[in-house]
């Protein structure tokens, strides 16, 4: 491919600059695709830990949503409803590679954004990351018992501010 000077797109992949806003599901399959190329399979569970992290860098640092999709927060901590029930029948499971679609809409600057914050998951199993995010307070102030709600977009920025180095 090339790059086209008059609408920055790198004909035959991804754009090259920043600013454009997803779909969880083509942000999950690029995550699904970093963490197969570091040898680190992912489950469904862990895979929505790491979209809530995704979802909380981008809108406190880069002042913008990465996906439109709400994230809500369930129980089990915050989950991005579409992406769950798509991998749900793999339970705890590794999520298997033949899932793992092509995510060349995603520019190259959010694809390095995004693999940045993957790696750090990596560190943490989703257990470790699912207590993280549930003591957060864009969960917490957003969770019932067995209720639903959407996490507000705007409730990240305060908390991740204020934790920022």
């Amino acid at each position: 491919g090339r790059c086209c000077r008059r609408c920055s797109r790198y004909h035959g992949g991804g754009s090259i600059g920043g600013n454009n806003m997803y779909s969880a599901q083509n942000v999950a399959n690029f995550v699904l695709q970093t963490q197969r190329s570091f040898g680190c399979p992912v489950n469904n569970f862990k895979l929505q830990q790491i979209l809530y992290f995704v979802q909380a860098n981008f809108l406190t640092i880069h002042n913008r949503p990465c996906f439109s999709d709400n994230i809500e927060a369930w129980d089990i901590g915050p989950v991005v409803p579409a992406v769950y029930e798509r991998y749900k029948g793999y339970g705890s499971d590794a999520i298997p590679k033949e899932e793992c679609s092509n995510a060349s809409e995603i520019s190259y600057v959010d694809k390095y954004l995004i693999e940045g914050i993957v790696t750090t998951c990596m560190n943490y199993s989703a257990e470790a990351l699912s207590k993280i995010t549930r003591n957060q307070s864009p969960w917490l102030n957003s969770y019932f018992p067995q209720r639903k709600n959407v996490i507000s977009k705007n409730s990240f920025r305060p908390f991740f501010a204020s934790v920022a180095v």
